[in-house]
């Protein structure tokens, strides 16, 4: 190697340690802005830190992803409060995810390191070290042992102890890179939970699903392995469309039974049993495919969501009605009032009951307006004021 190929080495060296320091430096400064300006921004506009001493705030937000989901919620709703301790001097508070910030790196970084750190320490507590495995120990000749007793030979020194990653340490590893954004933040408890052999075979895939309901579902898919070999999902992360067959979309009740059964739709329906979840099942599959397509635009392509609103509106009006607003001669003035309130009203969520208790609200207040309209249409026609005229 020559004097020239020397200094160039040395250089990109040199370059290299001082880009490692200046990305550590970032890192300390954020972490110093989080325990100090931040922290008592954060004490003083959260009611459930206002009683934590501000040198714990930091530790308390970090160990517990609503605490921090909900600090991230005001740095976006209030963001004039956090200005002073994250735009850099003449600058202006960050717009973009790309915009730099006071530590030196992007909105979009800062985030992801806050992110990771929040998920590490919470994968090491739900998923905590293991007892220290004691290495097995040698066995000791009787005529060793006789020469250790008279001094004349060295015990064998104790065995140290192996020490292995926790499961949570593990689990992080394995997500590291997928970590990256805010919305994770609510579901790390999810993550947690997730066998790692289904987080490794999803990778980046992971970042498809942002629904806790369908990481549970995933978290019960055990069949890692399978799903990567096969690029398999369970049946209820597919999209609503699979539930159609014909060229009427019409619905398919044997993929309506799998998903009413995967759904456990017979615990939200206590007052029916196997035979009666069959006989929906039934009663469902010969909605009137009109229905079905002004329907499906408003709940959208959620296969839970959209079974699970078709099973509550027949529980809901019963066979005969259902059959009447549904089936073979639609009622389309009440199909057009379901699917104003369902476009009106935010997107389901959460456990099949709460959707369920949800969704016979909808109802009820669809069936409300209606009876409302034709009262006021009644009272307004011709007829109606001849007969208030008699009386």
């Amino acid at each position: 190697m020559n004097g020239a190929e020397i200094m160039s080495t040395m250089s990109i060296a040199q370059t290299n340690i001082a880009t490692a320091a200046d990305g550590q430096s970032s890192i300390d400064a954020i972490r110093h802005a989080l325990r100090n300006e931040i922290a008592a921004i954060l004490r003083g506009s959260l009611p459930s830190l206002a009683l934590v001493p501000q040198d714990k705030v930091y530790d308390r937000v970090m160990g517990e992803p609503t605490l921090l989901a909900q600090s991230l919620r005001l740095f976006r709703s209030q963001p004039d409060l956090f200005a002073a301790a994250v735009v850099p001097s003449g600058g202006s508070f960050p717009q973009a995810e790309t915009d730099m910030l006071r530590c030196g790196r992007s909105l979009a970084e800062a985030i992801s390191l806050v992110v990771r750190a929040c998920a590490r320490r919470y994968f090491r507590t739900r998923l905590p070290m293991p007892k220290p495995r004691q290495a097995p120990r040698a066995k000791v000749s009787g005529w060793r042992s006789l020469l250790i007793g008279l001094g004349l030979a060295q015990p064998q020194s104790a065995p140290q102890s192996v020490r292995q990653p926790s499961p949570g340490d593990r689990l992080f590893q394995a997500m590291r890179a997928f970590l990256r954004f805010e919305w994770q933040v609510p579901l790390i408890p999810v993550y947690a939970v997730m066998p790692l052999e289904v987080i490794t075979s999803l990778g980046e895939k992971l970042l498809d699903y942002r629904d806790p309901q369908k990481l549970q579902i995933l978290a019960e898919h055990r069949s890692g392995r399978d799903f990567a070999a096969t690029d398999q999902v369970p049946l209820l992360l597919e999209p609503a469309s699979c539930l159609f067959h014909g060229p009427n979309d019409e619905l398919d009740a044997e993929t309506l039974w799998q998903v009413a059964q995967s759904m456990r739709l017979l615990a939200l329906f206590p007052n029916i049993d196997v035979t009666g979840l069959r006989r929906m099942v039934a009663q469902i599959a010969a909605t009137n495919p009109k229905v079905l397509q002004s329907l499906r635009p408003a709940l959208g392509n959620d296969i839970r969501h959209f079974t699970l609103y078709l099973f509550v509106t027949l529980d809901y009006f019963g066979p005969g009605r259902y059959r009447q607003v549904m089936g073979g001669d639609v009622q389309g003035w009440v199909i057009s009032g379901m699917t104003q309130r369902i476009s009106s009203e935010s997107p389901l969520s959460g456990t099949n009951e709460e959707m369920r208790i949800r969704i016979v609200g909808w109802l009820s207040q669809t069936l409300k307006a209606i009876q409302e309209d034709e009262a006021r249409a009644a009272a307004a026609s011709p007829q109606a004021g001849a007969k208030n005229g008699k009386k």
